[in-house]
């Protein structure tokens, strides 16, 4: 069975003996297959049924028979009854699934479930053939979901650890590394540190970051609007020159 954007396409391979395998392709739309369910799927169904005991009426859906052609598989429950089970009896619930061809004769199959939701029995109307569960030590199955066992919390110590540790190194000469290239390759950036301690030793200002902000403001790609320079109209984080005195007259 392959699945394509316009549907799906399916090959069957049917061999006897040592003759030839002989194959058949069907192909199907999209609009045939809404709502499709396989052999596969149609057995799963089959279990949440039996674990929920109960059946919606009118469940229908399409299908592929074992000729490859489109098809209907109606669900009807059966009710409950008592089966064998090895030496031991187990209450069992039966659903029945009615596959209607197209052309042809209708498939009926009843199977028989345990309350966990095992297969006990399957059986085809009219085939004298029958799937019969024999291991009576399945009946202590409940169904259930099994709890998870727990998983406590370790503490984690990295330095301890030697594959973390490791890691924490060659991180660390990998940062190192790179932060050295890029102070290389950018060699303005000492004068603008050296600028910015210089204007904060000489002002020694109080809120250290007010300061940084006013200092730097200038080299910010966006501005806010107003002027370009964010100390225009404060008070300069450098320090003012001294006032010019003019020159001495010569008497």
């Amino acid at each position: 069975m392959v699945s394509h954007q316009h549907g799906m396409t399916v090959t069957k391979t049917l061999q006897e003996g040592e003759a030839e395998p002989r194959c058949w392709g069907f192909s199907y739309s999209q609009a045939e297959l809404r709502g499709l369910l396989p052999e596969g799927a149609s057995l799963l169904l089959l279990r949440v049924l039996a674990c929920r005991r109960a059946v919606p009426p009118d469940l229908v859906f399409p299908a592929i028979d074992a000729e490859g052609h489109l098809c209907t598989s109606i669900y009807r429950a059966l009710g409950t009854q008592q089966q064998a089970v090895g030496s031991a009896e187990a209450e069992v619930f039966v659903i029945e699934r009615a596959v209607h061809a197209t052309a042809g004769i209708s498939t009926v199959w009843h199977s028989s479930f345990l309350p966990s939701g095992r297969l006990a029995r399957q059986i085809q109307v009219g085939c004298p053939m029958q799937v019969l569960l024999q291991d009576e030590s399945v009946l202590d199955e409940t169904g259930g979901v099994e709890p998870r066992p727990p998983f406590p919390k370790q503490p984690l110590d990295w330095e301890e650890d030697v594959q973390l540790y490791s890691w924490f190194l060659d991180r660390k000469e990998e940062l190192r590394a790179s932060h050295a290239a890029y102070v290389r390759q950018h060699p303005e950036l000492w004068a603008l540190l050296a600028d910015f301690l210089q204007a904060l030793l000489l002002q020694q200002p109080r809120d250290l970051v007010s300061f940084a902000a006013q200092f730097f403001a200038p080299f910010a790609r966006q501005q806010p609007p107003g002027t370009r320079f964010a100390s225009a109209r404060a008070a300069s984080p450098l320090p003012s020159p001294p006032p010019r005195r003019p020159p001495a007259s010569e008497e």
